[in-house]
């Protein structure tokens, strides 16, 4: 009796067919759709270079020229000290002992000094061209799938259908074709109720970006224009500098971070619905040697990665914020900490929550393949010692210890198999881009 003579006594019920591998174009995302909006044309759909170079000359660029047209025809691009009353506590003025007023020098922002705008703009000209790397992205990581999933017929533990499949796909390319001002000639808004949740959703998400930039648009243009106290001692609350800062705040503000918001909600989204609905139907299939290090998932890593890349330069506006709080001597208040907080906390939320279904998946899958080597290898044992027992054929023996092992091998193996869709070298990416920015950030708050 050779070895796999006693594999197969050993353990009869296991399946040696292995699943079927389906081709590359099992899976296909309508990304080579043309485009039909202004937006698709002119930035989704444009070549990568030269959609980052307009988006950065609309929000960016224009916008800071401007400002700093508007100060220095104020005349307000820096500006000095200047003395006003100091008030008591019912709103008199202070008297020292000699009946004089007490005045006191309060410091005052020209165009050059505001840290806060100017990480603003460093921030969307970061922000344009990884907004547009991860929905570049999106369809690629849609597609990886093709190498791993498991349809129904391919083996008895996947209820995945391929009409299932089919009509999942058709809902992203629906989205990412509206997201992206792509025309959407084949796609068919879906019967599935889950499905149509899904495009409610993406709905709800636009328009509360919108409204909420609107908002807040409206809520800052109006203490500039109308409680200049609040704000008072700045170039963006006089002449020609209120009007700048307004332009900038709408097109930053109120066209360019909605579009940014929705980009990483359809990322999150379709990446964590995918794997979810997938690991609910047994319907993925791990690559143990895969070149990606991750289960044949490193797709999905890397476009969670991206989905976080998006949002991480909107630190530097914090920075900014931070620099000059403490330039004006004011108090970093508890609410600000808070926000600050929940910005981190959401940073990592977005890298691993689409990921979770994925985590969910192989942590289940490592624990029956182990169950099933430790199963093969207390059987081999027992068929060892009772051979020894009856001290019967040798060669039989050194065959049921050479199989254990092997199984040995194969239990350590998997051991060290990750459980989690991404390798170790994106692991140390992102900790390289969150560290400095939940240290910086501290150290501006505590430091």
């Amino acid at each position: 009796m050779d070895s796999n003579d006693v594999v197969q006594d050993l353990v009869p019920s296991i399946d040696y067919n292995l699943p079927k591998m389906h081709g590359q174009n099992l899976i296909d995302i309508s990304d080579e759709h043309p485009p039909r909006t202004f937006l698709g044309r002119t930035f989704w759909c444009a070549p990568t270079g030269v959609a980052s170079r307009r988006a950065i000359a609309v929000f960016c660029v224009f916008p800071f020229l401007l400002c700093l047209i508007a100060a220095a025809t104020d005349g307000t691009l820096y500006m000095d000290e200047k003395q006003i009353q100091q008030m008591d506590e019912d709103d008199n003025p202070v008297l020292d002992e000699n009946g004089t007023v007490v005045m006191e020098n309060v410091p005052q922002r020209g165009f050059m000094e505001d840290y806060t705008i100017h990480s603003l703009f460093i921030s969307v000209i970061l922000m344009a061209p990884l907004s547009l790397w991860s929905m570049q992205r999106l369809p690629i990581t849609i597609e990886s799938l093709s190498n791993i999933v498991r349809l129904d017929k391919d083996t008895e533990d996947s209820t995945l259908t391929k009409q299932e499949l089919d009509e999942l796909i058709n809902t992203y390319s629906l989205l990412y074709c509206n997201a992206t001002g792509r025309e959407i000639d084949g796609l068919n808004y879906p019967k599935n109720p889950e499905l149509q949740l899904i495009l409610r959703k993406m709905k709800i998400i636009k328009y509360s970006s919108i409204l909420l930039a609107v908002i807040v648009y409206i809520n800052v243009v109006y203490m500039r224009t109308f409680t200049p106290e609040v704000v008072s001692g700045t170039w963006e609350t006089v002449g020609l500098g209120l009007f700048a800062r307004s332009i900038a705040d709408l097109l930053v503000m109120l066209i360019f971070m909605p579009i940014i918001l929705y980009t990483v909600s359809l990322g999150v989204l379709l990446t964590n619905h995918s794997l979810t609905k997938l690991e609910s139907r047994n319907g993925i299939r791990f690559m143990r040697f895969s070149m990606d290090e991750a289960g044949g998932l490193g797709a999905f890593g890397i476009q969670s990665f991206s989905n976080m890349l998006v949002l991480a330069p909107i630190s530097l506006i914090v920075a900014g914020i931070l620099v000059q709080t403490s330039q004006d001597g004011a108090p970093i208040t508890v609410s600000a900490i808070l926000g600050i907080v929940v910005y981190c906390l959401l940073l990592v939320v977005i890298f691993l929550y689409p990921l979770l279904g994925a985590i969910r998946s192989m942590s289940k899958l490592k624990k029956m393949e182990l169950a099933k080597v430790s199963a093969f290898y207390v059987m081999a044992y027992e068929k060892f010692i009772n051979e020894m027992n009856n001290e019967q054929d040798m060669h039989q023996i050194q065959t049921y210890s050479e199989t254990m092992i092997a199984a040995e091998e194969v239990f350590a193996g998997i051991l060290r198999q990750p459980t989690v869709p991404y390798s170790s070298r994106l692991a140390g990416a992102l900790a390289a881009v969150l560290g400095p920015i939940f240290g910086g950030l501290g150290a501006l708050l505590f430091g």
